[in-house]
């Protein structure tokens, strides 16, 4: 058997950017080849396996992964899937997520309104408000 075909991959659902108390995003996988053994990774790490059974013929396999959490840190993400399929052929895809991160300025209160150098959730920014309408 001859298999000279990469196997699919689609990755729907991610996100640019987190709130720092976000919680990790989920996204949704689809994975298909040609042969139906077929291996899916993030970050290097094996999430999923499709092992090629008996008779050992062509079979075209699709599988959806739904929900799949994504680890984040604290700032840039880089987030890595490859799938891989019996041949060794392989599909890669990355993205960048931002998790944002507790604003180091912090705003100030005047007269009833808050003022900031850019706008980042801020945990400071949640108690001021509190505090001053209250």
């Amino acid at each position: 058997m001859v298999d000279a075909t990469k196997p699919g991959l689609k990755v729907k659902g991610v996100p640019e950017t987190v709130g720092f108390k976000g919680k990790n995003p989920k996204v949704d996988v689809t994975v298909e080849d040609n042969f139906d053994e077929i291996r899916l990774y993030l970050n290097g790490s094996e999430i999923f396996y499709h092992e090629f059974k008996e008779p050992y013929k062509m079979r075209s396999y699709k599988k959806k992964i739904e929900d799949l959490e994504l680890p984040l840190k604290t700032g840039n993400n880089k987030i890595e899937f490859k799938v891989t399929d019996l041949a060794g052929n392989e599909s890669n895809k990355s993205f960048n997520i931002n998790k944002a991160k507790i604003n180091e300025t912090q705003p100030s209160y005047s007269r009833g309104l808050f003022f900031v150098d850019k706008f980042e959730e801020s945990e400071f920014a949640y108690s001021m408000l509190k505090k001053h309408t209250s």
